[in-house]
This record gives C-alpha cells, structure tokens and sequence, in this order.
C-alpha cells in the first residue's frame, strides 16, 4: 500500500495487530504498533485492546499494564472491556494484589463491573484456596444487581470441593439448579466426592440421581465411590 503511494488507515493497522497477535508475534505486532504511530496516525481504543489482550494471551502482564499506561498517558480512557483484560492477564499472572488495584480503578473510574470482570476474579481467589475473599465477591454482586452465571457457579463449587467444604459446595449447587442453571460434570462429581469423604452417601446419592435427571453420564468410580461410603457405614451402623 505504501509503494502506490496510499497510507494505512488504523482499521488496517488494527487488523494487522490482531493478526499478528492472534498467532503470537507480539513483535511483529508492536512494530506495527509504532509504524502507525509515526505515520501521524493516533492508535484507537480498538488498537489498545488488541495489542493488551495479546500481550494478555502471553501472559506478559508488564506488557499490558505498560500498554494501559501509554493509554493513559495519551488521555485516552480505558473501557471495561480494557480493564476486564488488564484484570485477566494478572490474575493468570498470579497477581491478585495487582489485579484488585486495577479493579478499583475501574469502579473509580465510573465503570461497573460486569459478571465476566467479577468471574475473572473470583477464579483467581478460587485457584489460590481463598474463598473467604471469593465468597465476599460473590455477594458484591448480589448487592449490585448481577447475577453470577453458571462458569462463576461451578468455579466456587470446584473451590469449596477443593477445600473439603461439602455443605457449601452443596449449597451452591442446589441453588445453581434452583435458578435453573445445569451444573457441569466436575461439579457434580466433585461435590459427590467430598460429600463422600464426609461420610454423606444419602446426599451424595441424590447428587448421582439430579446428575442422571441432567442427562449427564456419571463415572463408574462414582457408584464405587458411593457404594463404599455406603457399606462402610451400614457395617458401622450394625455392629
């Protein structure tokens, strides 16, 4: 385009970024980048959120929060779909501290997050075993009206099953089918497990029957996981 004489437009450039992103040469990406800017063009909001989730996707969280800044800098204000990626490439950088700073920023900003910005956090606290500070979130959404949908159901039960909480995880799933959600298969058998090493086989078998119920198919280790829990407690109970 450049030897006819024509100058890309930033929708060209942003569709070359994107290119360049999406199969992870954030060099090539960048150069671009700066292509565009000294051809006296001015990168859009569109070019940030590009170039941040790609760097995103590498998890290079220095990368994106260097790209929010350069945003800021220029005066441009970042959307919620740019703070809800900058939130995304911490979390998967194990940055939690870093990631609640930037969703401060957001609410400060006037932006509200949505179910996806909290999802997104939520699994980060879930992943690292605290579920104090996810349950917290979780009722910051109920105060703001969201509704958690049904990946923010499933990561909280797998974090409460992970701890070995079976009366939460329980809970949890009851009220994700009582809001007419289908909880997925690890959350099912998660919950039966725990509820198994707690000795709950009735609860555990009627788990096994909601799953059938779903048109889902449970393991053969969970009829045996059931069965144990069952018979050992029925030997207990007789002698």
């Amino acid at each position: 385009m450049k030897r006819d004489g024509i100058s890309p437009s930033v929708v060209t450039f942003n569709t070359l970024i994107d290119g360049f992103c999406g199969i992870g040469k954030l060099d090539k990406a960048m150069s671009l980048f700066d292509q565009l800017k000294s051809s006296g063009q001015s990168p859009s909001l569109v070019t940030y959120n590009v170039l941040i989730r790609g760097f995103a996707k590498a998890r290079n969280s220095t990368g994106v929060t260097d790209l929010l800044r350069e945003m800021e800098n220029r005066g441009m204000a970042p959307s919620k779909v740019t703070y809800t990626i900058v939130i995304d490439a911490l979390v998967r950088s194990d940055d939690m501290e870093r990631a609640f700073h930037v969703f401060s920023s957001m609410e400060k900003s006037g932006l509200m997050p949505d179910v996806y910005t909290y999802g997104v956090l939520i699994h980060g606290l879930c992943m690292k075993g605290n579920m104090i500070e996810a349950s917290k979130l979780l009722q910051s959404m109920s105060d703001s009206n969201l509704e958690p949908n049904d990946v923010i159901f499933n990561i909280m039960i797998h974090g409460y099953c992970k701890e070995g909480s079976s009366y939460r995880a329980l809970r949890l799933l009851k009220e994700m089918r009582k809001k007419g959600m289908v909880p997925n298969v690890a959350s099912y058998s998660s919950t039966i497990g725990v509820l198994s090493n707690d000795g709950k086989w009735e609860e555990a078998e009627m788990l096994l029957k909601g799953m059938m119920e779903s048109d889902l198919k449970p393991s053969i280790s969970l009829y045996n996981i059931i069965s144990r829990v069952k018979n050992d407690t029925l030997v207990k109970v007789s002698t």
